[in-house]
Protein backbone atom coordinates (compact mmCIF):
# COMPACT_ATOMS: atom_id res chain seq x y z
CA UNK A 1 0.00 0.00 0.00
CA UNK A 2 1.50 3.61 -1.12
CA UNK A 3 2.40 6.07 1.58
CA UNK A 4 -0.69 8.90 1.24
CA UNK A 5 -0.22 10.18 5.16
CA UNK A 6 -3.96 8.55 5.02
CA UNK A 7 -4.96 5.90 7.12
CA UNK A 8 -7.81 3.19 5.37
CA UNK A 9 -8.95 0.57 7.03
CA UNK A 10 -8.23 -1.31 3.60
CA UNK A 11 -11.45 -1.93 2.57
CA UNK A 12 -11.85 0.08 0.12
CA UNK A 13 -10.08 2.95 -2.08
CA UNK A 14 -7.95 5.28 -1.01
CA UNK A 15 -9.29 9.17 -0.28
CA UNK A 16 -6.71 9.96 -3.16
CA UNK A 17 -7.87 7.40 -5.60
CA UNK A 18 -11.99 8.63 -4.83
CA UNK A 19 -10.34 12.49 -5.68
CA UNK A 20 -8.49 10.69 -9.02
CA UNK A 21 -11.81 9.13 -9.89
CA UNK A 22 -13.70 12.25 -9.57
CA UNK A 23 -11.19 14.29 -11.66
CA UNK A 24 -11.47 11.82 -14.29
CA UNK A 25 -14.77 12.14 -14.45
CA UNK A 26 -14.72 16.19 -14.20
CA UNK A 27 -12.45 16.04 -16.93
CA UNK A 28 -15.01 13.75 -19.22
CA UNK A 29 -17.95 16.13 -18.54
CA UNK A 30 -15.85 19.14 -19.66
CA UNK A 31 -15.04 17.03 -22.99
CA UNK A 32 -18.19 15.96 -23.91
CA UNK A 33 -20.11 19.75 -22.56
CA UNK A 34 -17.31 21.51 -25.28
CA UNK A 35 -18.27 19.18 -27.90
CA UNK A 36 -22.09 19.77 -27.51
CA UNK A 37 -21.10 23.22 -27.22
CA UNK A 38 -19.55 22.93 -30.69
CA UNK A 39 -21.86 21.08 -32.45
CA UNK A 40 -24.66 23.77 -31.05
CA UNK A 41 -22.83 26.59 -32.69
CA UNK A 42 -22.15 24.76 -35.72
CA UNK A 43 -26.01 23.98 -35.98
CA UNK A 44 -26.43 27.87 -34.91
CA UNK A 45 -24.31 29.19 -37.80
CA UNK A 46 -26.10 26.93 -40.08
CA UNK A 47 -29.24 28.24 -39.01
CA UNK A 48 -28.15 31.97 -39.00
CA UNK A 49 -27.24 31.54 -42.95
CA UNK A 50 -30.17 29.71 -43.81
CA UNK A 51 -32.49 32.41 -41.96
CA UNK A 52 -30.15 34.99 -43.79
CA UNK A 53 -31.01 32.96 -47.30
CA UNK A 54 -34.47 32.38 -46.63
CA UNK A 55 -35.28 36.34 -45.32
CA UNK A 56 -33.65 37.40 -49.25
CA UNK A 57 -35.95 34.77 -51.14
CA UNK A 58 -38.84 36.20 -49.06
CA UNK A 59 -37.84 39.83 -50.09
CA UNK A 60 -37.27 38.90 -53.70
CA UNK A 61 -40.82 36.64 -53.61
CA UNK A 62 -42.46 39.90 -52.36
CA UNK A 63 -41.31 42.44 -54.12
CA UNK A 64 -41.74 40.10 -57.63
CA UNK A 65 -45.47 39.53 -56.49
CA UNK A 66 -45.70 43.77 -55.92
CA UNK A 67 -44.36 44.07 -59.62
CA UNK A 68 -46.99 41.44 -61.18
CA UNK A 69 -49.60 42.88 -58.86
CA UNK A 70 -48.78 46.23 -59.71
CA UNK A 71 -48.71 48.01 -56.59
CA UNK A 72 -46.70 50.62 -55.53
CA UNK A 73 -43.48 49.32 -53.50
CA UNK A 74 -43.41 52.81 -51.07
CA UNK A 75 -46.43 53.48 -49.13
CA UNK A 76 -48.63 55.47 -50.42
CA UNK A 77 -48.85 59.24 -48.62
CA UNK A 78 -51.36 59.97 -46.12
CA UNK A 79 -54.28 61.43 -47.56
CA UNK A 80 -54.74 65.52 -47.33
CA UNK A 81 -57.40 66.49 -45.22
CA UNK A 82 -59.44 68.94 -46.25
CA UNK A 83 -61.91 71.57 -45.06
CA UNK A 84 -66.01 71.32 -45.68
CA UNK A 85 -65.12 73.33 -48.71
CA UNK A 86 -62.75 71.09 -50.16
CA UNK A 87 -59.35 73.06 -49.56
CA UNK A 88 -56.71 71.60 -47.62
CA UNK A 89 -56.79 72.39 -44.25
CA UNK A 90 -54.46 75.58 -42.79
CA UNK A 91 -55.04 77.59 -39.74
CA UNK A 92 -56.36 80.70 -39.39
CA UNK A 93 -53.73 83.36 -39.81
CA UNK A 94 -54.57 84.90 -36.51
CA UNK A 95 -53.45 81.45 -35.00
CA UNK A 96 -50.31 81.41 -37.04
CA UNK A 97 -49.53 85.38 -36.26
CA UNK A 98 -50.06 83.67 -32.21
CA UNK A 99 -47.29 80.84 -32.72
CA UNK A 100 -44.93 83.62 -33.96
CA UNK A 101 -45.46 85.87 -31.07
CA UNK A 102 -45.08 82.78 -28.75
CA UNK A 103 -41.75 81.89 -30.69
CA UNK A 104 -39.94 85.68 -30.09
CA UNK A 105 -39.54 84.05 -26.47
CA UNK A 106 -37.25 81.24 -27.90
CA UNK A 107 -37.18 78.15 -28.86
CA UNK A 108 -39.91 75.55 -27.98
CA UNK A 109 -41.29 72.41 -28.14
CA UNK A 110 -44.84 72.38 -29.63
CA UNK A 111 -46.25 71.07 -26.16
CA UNK A 112 -44.53 74.13 -24.79
CA UNK A 113 -46.29 76.08 -27.52
CA UNK A 114 -49.66 74.40 -26.86
CA UNK A 115 -49.46 75.35 -23.13
CA UNK A 116 -48.54 78.89 -24.04
CA UNK A 117 -51.28 79.68 -26.54
CA UNK A 118 -54.15 77.13 -25.35
CA UNK A 119 -54.56 76.01 -29.54
CA UNK A 120 -55.21 72.40 -30.16
CA UNK A 121 -52.13 69.85 -31.14
CA UNK A 122 -53.25 70.04 -34.63
CA UNK A 123 -53.28 73.26 -34.71
CA UNK A 124 -50.16 74.23 -32.98
CA UNK A 125 -48.46 71.39 -35.48
CA UNK A 126 -50.09 72.33 -38.81
CA UNK A 127 -49.25 76.18 -38.22
CA UNK A 128 -45.68 75.14 -37.35
CA UNK A 129 -45.67 73.49 -40.54
CA UNK A 130 -47.18 76.20 -42.37
CA UNK A 131 -44.67 78.85 -40.86
CA UNK A 132 -41.77 76.62 -41.60
CA UNK A 133 -42.94 75.93 -45.19
CA UNK A 134 -42.91 79.70 -45.41
CA UNK A 135 -39.36 80.05 -43.73
CA UNK A 136 -40.34 81.88 -41.23
CA UNK A 137 -39.95 79.10 -38.04
CA UNK A 138 -37.20 76.85 -38.44
CA UNK A 139 -36.22 73.56 -36.24
CA UNK A 140 -33.64 74.64 -33.91
CA UNK A 141 -33.25 71.06 -32.44
CA UNK A 142 -34.05 68.82 -29.96
CA UNK A 143 -35.50 68.59 -26.05
CA UNK A 144 -36.62 66.37 -23.22
CA UNK A 145 -35.72 63.44 -21.48
CA UNK A 146 -34.80 61.08 -24.72
CA UNK A 147 -34.47 64.34 -27.07
CA UNK A 148 -37.33 62.90 -28.88
CA UNK A 149 -39.46 66.39 -28.70
CA UNK A 150 -38.40 68.86 -31.89
CA UNK A 151 -37.40 72.70 -30.77
CA UNK A 152 -38.98 75.23 -33.01
CA UNK A 153 -37.24 79.06 -33.53
CA UNK A 154 -37.61 82.19 -35.56
CA UNK A 155 -35.50 82.37 -38.46
CA UNK A 156 -33.07 84.64 -37.32
CA UNK A 157 -34.38 87.54 -39.69
CA UNK A 158 -37.73 86.51 -39.41
CA UNK A 159 -40.81 88.08 -38.03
Amino acid sequence: MESTGLVTNGSGPSLAEHVAEVQRMSDQLVRELQELLETEERLYERLASDLAESKARRDRYTRALRDLMGEARKPAAKPVRLRADGAVFRPRQQHLDELVKVLRDGPLTSEQIIERVDFSHDVVRRGIKVLREEQQVRLAGRAGKTGRAYLYALMPDGA
